[in-house]
């Protein structure tokens, strides 16, 4: 199964994000803000990074960047409260594969993410 780097500034968030992941069999690393995630990622290559986009010390736009700018094949969800920007034409620039709003349901969610990690194996077994 595929590996995700869960980056949220909320607790709860990231607490429900990671038991709805790993319930269905994801191995799930969390972060709790930007820094932290780009000290993960220097150690870690996920498959999918799950990022709010207003993340503290590193946005979520700045670490989908650096995560496309090593060109390996880790796809890129980013995140959003209700009432937080989430700017679709900034996340296209820093190279994004979906974004999506919270609180989402679970199995939209889970949909996405089975779709994106889907498309990092394939691609993957092209190579």
């Amino acid at each position: 199964m595929s590996a995700i780097l869960l980056a949220d500034g909320s607790p709860h968030a990231r607490c429900m994000g990671e038991k709805i992941l790993a319930d269905e069999g994801y191995a799930v690393v969390c972060a709790a803000d930007g820094a932290a995630a780009l000290k993960l990622l220097g150690d870690l290559d996920p498959d999918l990074l799950i990022a709010e986009a207003s993340l503290a010390g590193c946005s979520g736009f700045e670490l989908c960047r650096q995560m496309k700018a090593r060109g390996g094949h880790t796809r890129v969800i980013l995140t959003a409260g209700t009432l937080e920007a989430l700017d679709q034409d900034e996340g296209r620039r820093a190279g994004c594969d979906a974004m999506i709003r919270k609180p989402f349901e679970a199995t939209a969610f889970l949909d996405l993410v089975r779709e994106i990690t889907e498309k990092v194996l394939l691609a993957m077994r092209g190579r």
